[in-house]
């Protein structure tokens, strides 16, 4: 089935909030406030410079969506990106759908000046990092993640 992919628009975010209520128990992250997620969704779809959010589906009948965030980097020289979220419904996994946001996204950022696209992957999903490796994601040697909270 050829489902549409398109950016989100600001009628997307309360059907958009729904599908990352999903991801977030799926992934076991805590902290989901409806409004609260609704607000940082039209915030972040109406500000094009902090990254782009793409959809699988109709108004109202999303299976999936893609939300990557814009930096600057001087090492990569220029824009990167980073999937900060990918999310298909359980009952639409294994039909290509995350496949083709990936590849919709990478198309989309290479047009727009993007340089390098990177993702936050937890250490033990190893059906994520297989995924992520059919794409061509591989792990950067000698790195890893730290964070602080502000």
């Amino acid at each position: 089935m050829n489902v549409p992919i398109r950016q989100a628009e600001l009628g997307d975010c309360d059907a958009l909030a729904a599908l990352v209520e999903c991801y977030w128990m799926f992934e076991h992250i805590d902290g989901f406030v409806r409004d609260r997620i609704v607000r940082l969704l039209n915030r972040f779809v109406s500000n094009h410079a902090a990254g782009r959010c793409w959809v699988a589906g109709e108004a109202g009948a999303l299976r999936g969506y893609l939300l990557a965030t814009y930096l600057f980097s001087l090492e990569f020289g220029g824009t990167i990106a980073e999937i900060d979220e990918l999310y298909v419904l359980d009952q639409h996994r294994a039909e290509g759908l995350g496949t083709r946001l990936v590849q919709h996204a990478v198309a989309e950022m290479r047009r727009a000046g993007v340089v390098h696209l990177q993702l936050q992957l937890g250490s033990h999903n190893q059906s994520g990092r297989a995924f992520y490796g059919r794409l061509g994601f591989t792990v950067r040697p000698g790195y890893e993640l730290m964070g602080r909270s502000l």
